[in-house]
This record gives structure tokens, sequence and C-alpha cells, in this order.
């Protein structure tokens, strides 16, 4: 009886050891995921500001954008009557 007890407890600690190290695991995973996040959003915030500062740069200047030259031919089509 004294060694089923036993083995009992031990087991009970075994499970709680695996839970606390889960945990412990599942912390740090976080940790590192929102530490991502913060640095995608700071890139991000960066590129925003560099356009924003670019367009400002370009307001009333006039831009010409050269026409492409795509040959295509026309869809042939019928004429309704």
């Amino acid at each position: 009886m004294i060694l089923s007890i036993t083995g009992l407890f031990r087991t009970i600690l075994i499970i709680i050891g695996g839970i606390v190290i889960m945990r412990f695991i599942g912390r740090l995973m976080m940790a590192r995921r929102q530490q991502e996040a913060d640095n995608k959003f700071q890139r991000e915030k960066e590129a925003f500001l560099k356009e924003k500062k670019r367009s400002e740069a370009q307001l009333g200047k006039t831009r010409v954008i050269p026409k492409r030259n795509i040959e295509a031919e026309d869809a042939d089509f019928e004429e309704i009557k």
C-alpha cells in the first residue's frame, strides 16, 4: 500500500512539473511573438511616415507618366441592328 501512495504522489508531482514547464515555455513564446509584432508595427509606422514625407514633398508638383505601348488586338464584335 505504501508503494502505491508513493507512486501516486510521484506521478502527481511529475504532472504538476510538466504543467509548470509548459506554462513557462508558453510565456516565453508569447513574449517573443509580442516582440515580433512590435517590431513589425514599428517598421510599418516608419514606412508610413517616410511615404507621407515623400508625398508631402511632391505636393503641388506636376508629373507626366509616359503611356505604355501595349500591343493588343481589339476583339471582334457584331453590330446589333
